[in-house]
């Protein structure tokens, strides 16, 4: 995987398999395998899938804004949400 093209990747942004694929520089068989296996999250849409950009930067290894922003706050000390009782 080149870095040139994973800096490229909106987090935001939806992508269809193919362009996954081209953007991972990975064949596209790669892409749906790597999704039946569970490493990386998608959407089933019409008759294909669909990927959020930040899931596949994730995949890729790099860090998303969601990532950096969970780590200073658990680096601050404050609690997540998540660890929150009710």
């Amino acid at each position: 995987m080149s870095l040139s093209n994973i800096k490229t990747i909106e987090p935001n942004a939806i992508y269809k398999a193919e362009d996954a694929a081209e953007l991972l520089q990975v064949d596209k068989s790669f892409v749906y395998k790597a999704y039946k296996s569970g490493d990386l999250d998608g959407k089933e849409m019409g008759r294909g899938v669909k990927f959020l950009g930040q899931d596949l930067l994730r995949y890729a290894g790099t860090a998303t804004p969601i990532d950096e922003r969970n780590k200073a706050i658990s680096s601050a000390g404050v609690p997540s949400m998540d660890s929150v009782q009710k």
